[in-house]
């Protein structure tokens, strides 16, 4: 499916990395090496949110900003600063991953006018 070029390259970028899947057996490979696993999506969470929050601010989601750190940033901290099971720090990378499909989903609209916000 072609991305449909808009006003905004930051906004096809993002539903470009958003629509990006790893394949199974790359999936499978990394579900051996967990603890590897959670610290390379940890360094990609942290490459990844300063250029989601660019976006986002650009777009004038406020909204998506505030969940993003409702529902991943301060989960984050709370269960790095508290976890005693290292099994919990899945968690936000989990949560990351729900508001990023909420994301991918609600991206498309953004182009629509009838969605778009009268500036």
């Amino acid at each position: 499916m072609p991305f449909e070029t808009s006003s905004n390259p930051d906004l096809d970028k993002l539903e470009k990395w958003l629509n990006y899947e790893l394949s199974g057996s790359v999936l499978l490979a990394l579900s051996f090496f967990y603890r590897f696993a959670l610290y390379l999506f940890g360094i990609a969470l942290l490459v990844f949110i300063p250029f989601l929050l660019n976006v986002l601010i650009k777009e004038k989601r406020y909204g998506w900003i505030i969940t993003l750190f409702v529902l991943v940033l301060l989960p984050a901290l709370v269960i790095y600063f508290m976890a005693n099971s290292f099994y919990m720090h899945f968690i936000p990378i989990a949560l990351f991953i729900l508001y990023c499909f909420f994301l991918k989903m609600v991206i498309p609209n953004w182009r629509d006018p009838v969605f778009t916000k009268a500036t």
